[in-house]
Order: C-alpha cells, then structure tokens, then sequence
C-alpha cells in the first residue's frame, strides 16, 4: 500500500511540475495593446524637457517591450540613449514639428503624439547662478544655455576679467587664485544678449 501511495506522489509531483513548466511557457508578458499615450498633442518651447507615458494592456505586461521613435531629432530628441519603457524622456532642441511614436515592435500596434516647438519668447541666457562661491583647484558649472528666440545657433562665448583668478573650459569655471573676477556670457548669434557671473574664489 505504502508503495502505491508513493508512487501515486510521485506521478502528481511530476505532473505538476510538467504543467508549472507548460504554464510559464505559455504566458507571454509583452503587451497586447496600446490604449493610449498621456499626449495626443503637446507645444513646448526650445530647451524644455517633457515626458510622455504610454498605457497598455494588460496591466501586468513588461514596459521593455515598449519602444520609442522620434520623425525628427533636431527638432526633439531623447534626453538619453534608453528607447524602452512605458515612461520616456525628451528634450525640445529647436523650433519645429515632429513626431512621437510609442510602439510593440513586430506589431503595427502604436500611438503617436505631434510635438510643436516653439521659441518661447524673447532670448535670453539662463546660468544656475549669477554669484558662485568656489575654491582653489575646483571646477563648478556655470550651467548657462541661450532660451527662446529663433536663433539656431545656441552657442556661447565666455569673457573673464581676471584670469589669473579663473578660468573657464566648456561651460565650467576653475578657480586659480583666491579674489573676485567676472565673466561675461554672450549669445555668439547675438552679442547683445548677454549674462554677468560674478566668481569669488576662496581657500578651502
């Protein structure tokens, strides 16, 4: 009797492991459908960072399955080189249209989203700080980036009045020497368009 039980467990072990097995092979997490993307249509202004959200089923899928494209990099790029999720980042570069697709590859099933561009006002330079506080030896970003108007050139040109007490490499200042200096900022497509950041340089 004893030997009968036993080999009656053994027979439902197995078999229930061959079913847990055939179980797992049969789900399939990719989604199925995309319902829809939290923008149909969005206008944002150059240099503004924006995220879109797509929404699938069913509700228990892998967001890898999920990729991104964009008609247009110059107009809105990735704010990074991910192109997978249900959640994904964008930078506005320039004025412009383009196109924002979330799709499940190997499927025609996608959702678009058109992004508008636009200048966003007046031009200006935008720095994270007009007063910097740093020491000798340490490197800080100066953060300055030219916002709205229409210009397509962004770039910008750095003027020192000291520069035995700073110096300044693509976009960061570097303290030398301990006292004051200044720089000045300029769009290189507008020279009027300027900012001032004053430096102070201390001993740490």
């Amino acid at each position: 009797m004893k030997k009968k039980i036993s080999i009656f467990l053994s027979l439902v072990f197995i078999l229930s492991a061959v079913f847990s097995q055939m179980t797992l092979a049969d789900y399939d997490p990719k989604p199925t459908n995309i319902i829809r993307l939290n923008y149909s249509s969005r206008t944002v202004n150059i240099g503004k960072k924006f995220e879109l959200r797509a929404f699938a089923v069913p509700y228990d899928y892998e967001d890898e399955f999920l990729r991104w494209t964009t008609s247009n990099r110059r107009v809105v790029a990735f704010e990074d080189s991910d192109r997978t999720g249900d959640e994904m980042d964008f930078v506005a570069k320039k004025a412009g249209r383009a196109t924002i697709t979330c799709y499940i590859p190997g499927t025609k099933i996608k959702k678009t989203c058109r992004i508008t561009v636009k200048a966003g006002g007046k031009a200006k330079i935008k720095v994270e700080d007009t007063h910097m506080d740093i020491d000798i030896g340490e490197w800080e970003n100066i953060g300055a980036k030219l916002v709205g108007g229409s210009y397509k050139n962004r770039k910008l040109s750095y003027r020192i009045s000291n520069k035995n007490i700073i110096r300044v490499r693509r976009g960061r200042v570097y303290g030398k020497w301990p006292g004051y200096a200044k720089i000045t900022i300029r769009s290189k497509a507008n020279k009027k368009i300027k900012k001032i950041v004053h430096v102070y340089v201390g001993r740490d």
